[in-house]
């Protein structure tokens, strides 16, 4: 069904429940669909999700709908008029288009009246443009582009069209020290011949390229944790997953489809972190982040900003992260034991392990050793590796001994 379809008749035992009085019209998926294109399958639960969860918070107690087919929805509204009826509808259906594309045209609101004219048949009638711009000035929606400007765009850049090459080939991996045991036990993933492996500073510019390349560390990092389980070799594959990823709508759907397919076999060895996070974030949207993440993984860590004076990590507490951390390529060398000392006394304070990246030196390999932190990776403990695993045991001593001052 789309708005510029002609009346259309369905077989559907749903039918009946459009007899009455009020409102019945029904939701179409068909926009969504269209620019989806091959990714349809792929994105079509979470855009249903989205889609249902709109209709509970928008309909009244009356109110009821139901699938007719994999793309449209009937809506009845016994209590409203056809006019409120299709209005309501109508800001249902932008909700849902633009909280996944970003603005759209009147052409892409995919709605149409339905009656029932047998128990088992439904017919409908998409509204005529005239019609739709009428409703959208009552909704006072704000209508955008043309759909070939940044919505397409958003959608399809999201994974690697047919005919291109992948965004990323390969990956390093970077050693992590468990202090406690002094062993190698995780390794991070990251796009090979980057300059770090903490989170890079974003903007919505490259979001869209930091989801495919999301995408593409999760599925080749998990095919070398695959092998080398085969092996009985055992490690924590950690895998960056950048805030600003998880925020826009799109790229997390397409996220979370992803890790849907992984093997459940391979969750108690894959930990997700979360980077980027913006100073002040409220821990209700840190509790939707964590919970989106902890189905797919055995542990969860946070990377927070390395200025922990201007703000209180409290909001990491009780909300299911088994460790929070920093990294210090950004701090300068006479504040990083400062640094450490707050990383320490909070999680201390919080009940969560601590993990610090970018030591660099054995004077902050010495102090984070006695301040107690948990996980150490960077120069001074390992040069990034072209595979990970499996683990392996590294003592302070022999860290010690190997360093060389450059």
């Amino acid at each position: 069904m789309n708005s510029a379809a002609t009346q259309e008749r369905w077989h559907t035992r749903s039918a009946r429940l459009a007899r009455g009085s009020g409102s019945t019209n029904v939701i179409g998926l068909g926009a969504i669909r269209r620019e989806a294109g091959n990714r349809w399958d792929k994105i079509r639960p979470g855009v249903i999700a989205r889609l249902e969860t709109l209709l509970r918070q928008r309909l009244g107690p009356a109110d009821f709908f139901v699938p007719i087919d994999e793309a449209d929805y009937l809506v009845v509204m016994p209590g409203s008029t056809p006019e409120d009826g299709q209005i309501c509808c109508l800001r249902i259906a932008y909700e849902l288009f633009t909280s996944l594309l970003g603005p759209c045209t009147i052409e892409q609101l995919d709605i149409a009246h339905a009656e029932a004219v047998d128990d088992d048949v439904l017919e409908t009638r998409p509204f005529r443009i005239a019609e739709l711009i009428e409703m959208a000035k009552k909704a006072e929606l704000v209508l955008g582009p043309s759909p070939t400007d940044a919505a397409h765009l958003e959608l399809h850049s999201l994974g690697v069209p047919s005919g291109q090459p992948a965004l990323v080939t390969e990956l390093s991996y970077l050693p992590i020290w468990d202090t406690q045991y002094q062993v190698i036990r995780a390794y991070v993933a990251a796009t090979k011949g980057s300059r770090r492996f903490a989170g890079v500073e974003t903007n919505g510019s490259n979001a869209r390229e930091l989801s495919r390349q999301l995408l593409t560390v999760l599925e080749t990092s998990v095919r070398s944790l695959d092998a080398h389980l085969a092996r009985g070799e055992r490690f924590q594959l950690t895998i960056p997953v950048s805030y600003e990823v998880l925020s826009s709508q799109v790229a997390r759907m397409e996220f979370i489809c992803t890790c849907r397919q992984l093997s459940s076999s391979l969750r108690p060895y894959l930990a997700f972190r979360l980077d980027d996070i913006p100073v002040g974030v409220p821990q209700s949207r840190l509790v939707d982040l964590v919970a989106t993440l902890a189905p797919f993984s055995g542990m969860l860590l946070a990377k927070v900003s390395a200025r922990l004076s201007t703000y209180s990590i409290a909001a990491y507490q009780g909300i299911g992260l088994k460790a929070v951390g920093i990294g210090l390529n950004s701090v300068p060398e006479s504040e990083q034991m400062r640094e450490i000392d707050r990383l320490a006394a909070e999680t201390k304070r919080l009940k969560l392990m601590a993990f610090l990246d970018d030591v660099s030196s054995l004077d902050i390999l010495r102090y984070a050793l006695e301040r107690g932190i948990n996980w150490l990776s960077g120069p001074a403990i390992s040069s990034t590796v072209d595979d990970p695993g499996p683990m392996k045991r590294l003592s302070a001593v022999q860290l010690a001994g190997n360093f060389v001052y450059v």
